[in-house]
């Protein structure tokens, strides 16, 4: 009884452990399957994308562009450098500014100078002319009178002299009568002297007067050499000749400031362009605006038109559909490595309008139609 029961049990031991080896290599087996049914398929999948995007070319690749990216704070460098510039450029124009204006007063102060001190030249040539002509009639009169007191004075003497000294002889007149006589007789030749001081100092008005016409003459004409100047007339002219200098070196640096400040203002609109041109640079924009955007490149933009519907792919090129289109291109090039073959492309940005934010994350998105319309 014990061995029939030990010989049983032992014969079930066996056919269990039959069972599960049998078990064990059939679960072998199917696992095995399966690990090569998907290295397999992973091999094909690999092989069928490769194979892919040799042909595909209407595919692109979303980029989300963050506010510490590399790129992005390399371009806020950018703009805050150009400004910092701009800025030191309007300084100097700012600077310039009031010298210029300083400098065109003086320009014209010195020309309105230059026009009165030709005007008052004008009129002290005037006045000296009709000064001159005055004293030229008051000469002529004054020898008149001098010529006549010169014949009636040499009479006079000549015939009263022995007459009274007969007339106090014969006791006709007395002594103060031929006192007052003879003091007559002075007086009639000091009135002689006197015209004759009167000649020497017309004469020499005259003649200075003369000189002062030739020297205004002079000083209005511009001559400098051959011509007899009086002191005050080298004052005048010293002070016009000054003034023609200060003329020509204000508006001299008066054009210079004037280009120079022409071409400050063409820089710092140079400057507003280009710090224009940075802040709407795509990188920029999406980080301060949350744009999608996309690298497409060259080889692929003439299927990625704008306005062309974009695809999404749950599982590389199975399960996809529509989740947005192209918008527009961003001017510039743009460069990034391949989404598969990790080689570098040349291409552009451009703006999506996405149906869900969320596949600007996805790797690669499709334009026209589902790749291989699964």
């Amino acid at each position: 009884m014990n061995y029939r029961t030990l010989l049983y049990g032992a014969n079930g031991l066996s056919r269990a452990s039959a069972v599960a080896n049998q078990l064990l290599v059939a679960a072998y087996k199917i696992l095995g399957f399966v690990i090569l049914t998907v290295v397999l398929l992973g091999i094909a999948g690999f092989a069928i994308i490769h194979a892919l995007y040799v042909v595909h070319r209407a595919w692109l690749a979303p980029a989300v562009i963050s506010p510490t990216d590399p790129a992005v704070l390399d371009l806020r460098a950018r703009i805050a450098e150009e400004r910092w510039k701009r800025e030191q450029v309007q300084g100097e124009r700012l600077a310039i500014r009031p010298k210029l204006e300083r400098l065109r007063m003086v320009a014209r102060l010195e020309q309105d100078f230059q026009r009165d001190f030709q005007a008052a030249l004008a009129a002290d040539t005037t006045s000296h002319r009709s000064s001159l002509t005055l004293l030229g009639a008051l000469n002529q009169e004054r020898h008149n009178v001098a010529t006549e007191l010169r014949r009636v004075g040499t009479v006079l003497e000549s015939s009263s002299v022995g007459q009274l000294r007969e007339e106090f002889d014969a006791k006709l007149i007395d002594k103060q009568k031929m006192l007052q006589s003879s003091y007559q007789l002075a007086q009639l030749a000091q009135t002689r002297l006197d015209l004759q001081q009167r000649e020497v100092e017309l004469g020499d008005r005259i003649r200075r007067t003369e000189r002062e016409i030739e020297s205004l003459a002079v000083a209005r004409s511009g001559a400098t050499s051959g011509k007899r100047l009086t002191y005050e007339g080298l004052v005048l002219r010293r002070e016009h000749d000054r003034s023609l200098a200060e003329s020509a070196g204000a508006h001299a640096e008066v054009e210079a400031l004037e280009a120079a400040l022409a071409d400050l203002e063409r820089t710092v609109a140079h400057y507003d362009e280009l710090i224009a041109t940075l802040r709407e640079a795509p990188l920029l924009r999406a980080t301060e605006q949350q744009l999608a955007l996309a690298f497409v490149p060259y080889d692929n933009q003439g299927s990625m038109r704008e306005g062309r519907p974009l695809y999404g792919c749950r599982l590389f090129v199975v399960g996809c559909h529509e989740v947005g289109r192209v918008k527009r291109y961003l001017p510039g090039e743009h460069r990034q490595n391949h989404p598969v073959y990790g080689n570098e492309l040349r291409g552009q940005l451009a703006e999506l309008e996405l149906d869900d934010p969320e596949w600007a994350k996805a790797s690669v998105l499709h334009g026209g139609r589902p790749p291989l319309f699964l």
